[in-house]
């Protein structure tokens, strides 16, 4: 026998699986065609013995004649119901009865029916269907379990993330221990650092983190745009999801404050969050490159921006083309106007600041980006499509819940092929409202 049957076969020895029948020559055939059946068969000559078996062990089928002198097979069936919801139920009817059996079915009394005289290999499929129904009901509630299980554990997760941040005096050195703990903990994960300091930005304020989120995903566009090798494409993507990460160590009435209103000293906090959010990043190897640019992406070209006054050619690359996008999502995301004159105001000012704040070729390569490919024409609308049809690289108009109002990601995420298995994975546990809003266009 081979490996894989007999793994079937071990699994089905765990089953019983019991006929209940008035009449001795069908529990005789039955018993006969079973006879060499990879799981526990019982019978019973009436329903109230069928019963007092059932109510002393665990029975994973039962199949019941539809016509018994003491009792119908439905009414049976249906006490079997309220004893053991889990138990699959079958019924054996002849021509009749079959109108009735299909009204038992409806009503979700019984899986299925078996039509008189029985055939011996419609009886095998129906039991091991039924078998594959009772494994496949136990698996679904072991999943929610185990579901239920982990969302409390990243309950507990997040809180102490948040208690973190919150501790104000060891802000800065507190999170570089946890993140090179985490670090340790998810063996030299790349991607998983990145998640877990996206973690951190989207807990301080999510409003930041779906920014950076926008600005990463149009990075990666514009930088595939220019022909950028891969392996810096991926240093700029990275360090615009990380772009604001110093400024979770900042209060939160400067974050909540327009800079009109700012106080020096306030002003001079917040621009601070450059060297900051280097200084997090510079303690990691392979994020060093990545800390530079995170440094580098409010200087500006003619030397007028911070905190080291760098210009031109001094600015790395993936800074010049981080302080275009930063801005230009700035404007687009002001949702007091409409999206297209957006768009209109945001090129004008890029062409405004072209040679100041901005590399002039970036910008005009960017206008060039945004006209040929389209790309923001296309994500100026929202379009809705089911679960089926969603795409890595999508952007998320709006939240994902379940109906039972679980959050599971975020508007203005950037879909993965991981975040799409495991909303299918929720899905079959708890469903999610439908439709799901996307940019059109955005992946």
């Amino acid at each position: 026998m081979s490996e894989l049957m007999h793994t079937v076969a071990s699994k089905l020895k765990m089953h019983s699986v019991l006929f209940v029948d008035d009449e001795p020559n069908i529990l005789s055939s039955v018993q006969r065609i079973l006879r060499k059946a990879p799981y526990k068969v019982l019978t019973a000559n009436s329903p109230e013995y069928a019963l007092e078996i059932i109510a002393q062990q665990s029975i994973t089928l039962v199949v019941s004649d539809f016509r018994m002198p003491t009792m119908d097979g439905v009414t049976f069936l249906e006490k079997v119901r309220k004893i053991n919801p889990d138990t699959i139920r079958m019924l054996l009817t002849g021509f009749a009865d079959a109108e009735s059996a299909i009204r038992a079915i409806n009503n979700g009394q019984v899986f299925r029916y078996l039509k008189k005289p029985i055939k011996e290999s419609e009886l095998l499929e129906a039991l091991l269907s039924g078998i594959q129904q009772y494994e496949l009901v136990a698996e679904n509630r072991r999943l929610m379990r185990l579901t239920q299980q982990q969302n409390e554990e990243l309950k507990r997760f997040n809180h102490e993330l948040e208690k973190l941040v919150l501790e104000r005096s060891q802000e800065i050195i507190q999170q570089k221990r946890e993140l090179e703990r985490l670090y340790t903990q998810l063996d030299n994960s790349f991607t998983e650092i990145i998640r877990a300091f996206m973690t951190l930005v989207e807990m301080k304020n999510p409003n930041i983190g779906g920014h950076s989120r926008r600005v990463a995903a149009l990075s990666r566009r514009f930088s595939e745009f220019l022909e950028i090798p891969k392996q810096e494409v991926r240093d700029i993507e990275v360090a615009a999801l990380l772009h604001d990460i110093g400024k979770i160590t900042l209060p939160d009435e400067i974050l909540e404050t327009p800079k009109s209103e700012l106080s020096s000293q306030q002003m001079d906090l917040l621009n601070s969050h450059p060297e900051i959010g280097a200084s997090i990043l510079n303690d990691i190897p392979d994020l060093k490159t990545i800390a530079k640019i995170v440094e580098a992406h409010h200087e500006n070209y003619d030397g007028s921006g911070f905190p080291k006054k760098w210009k031109a050619q001094e600015i790395p690359i993936g800074a010049r083309i981080i302080a275009i996008l930063n801005t230009f999502d700035h404007f687009i995301s002001k949702e007091q106007l409409e999206r297209s004159l957006r768009l209109e105001l945001a090129i004008e000012y890029l062409k405004a600041e072209s040679g100041k704040r901005f590399d002039a070729h970036f910008v005009h390569r960017f206008i060039e980006f945004l006209k040929s490919s389209a790309n923001f024409k296309r994500a100026l609308r929202v379009i809705s499509v089911d679960l089926g049809h969603l795409e890595a690289g999508m952007m998320l108009a709006g939240d994902v819940r379940t109906e039972s109002g679980l959050l599971l990601l975020r508007k203005d995420q950037i879909l993965n092929s991981i975040m799409i298995q495991r909303l299918h994975h929720y899905h079959k546990i708890d469903p999610i409202v439908m439709p799901i809003q996307i940019f059109e266009g955005s992946n």
